[in-house]
């Protein structure tokens, strides 16, 4: 598995581009409320806003898995994320599935009390 990591200020693309109507594309874990990209786009930023000193809030990891594994099951995808999800404590975190060989977490950084995690 291979695990390529970016970040960015905003969450409207990443939920856009992860929830695509033509992809076949489904929230498989995490800890939201909202299913829809709009509404993921929302409740993300909610959550961001508690911290508005920090530009760069979005985290974005995507999780790709040799061809050789033949097709991986979600609920493998979602084990494998929750040892990501671990080091986020307190963040609000969505895990999108519904792809062969990979997933994708998006991430918004806050902590349990004010501050951004910096794990990496």
């Amino acid at each position: 598995m291979i695990a390529s990591i970016s970040q960015g200020g905003g969450f409207g693309g990443l939920f856009g581009y992860l929830l695509a109507l033509e992809k076949s594309a489904k929230i498989i874990g995490g800890n939201v409320a909202c299913r829809s990209a709009t509404g993921l786009t929302r409740e993300f930023k909610a959550i961001s806003d508690l911290n508005p000193q920090v530009t760069v809030v979005a985290k974005h990891i995507a999780l790709a898995f040799a061809p050789e594994d033949g097709e991986v099951a979600n609920s493998l995808k979602a084990e494998i994320a929750s040892m990501f999800t671990r080091k986020f404590a307190g963040s609000v975190t969505v895990l999108v599935g519904g792809f062969a060989h990979r997933a994708h977490l998006g991430v918004a950084r806050m902590g349990h009390h004010s501050g951004i995690e910096r794990v990496f």
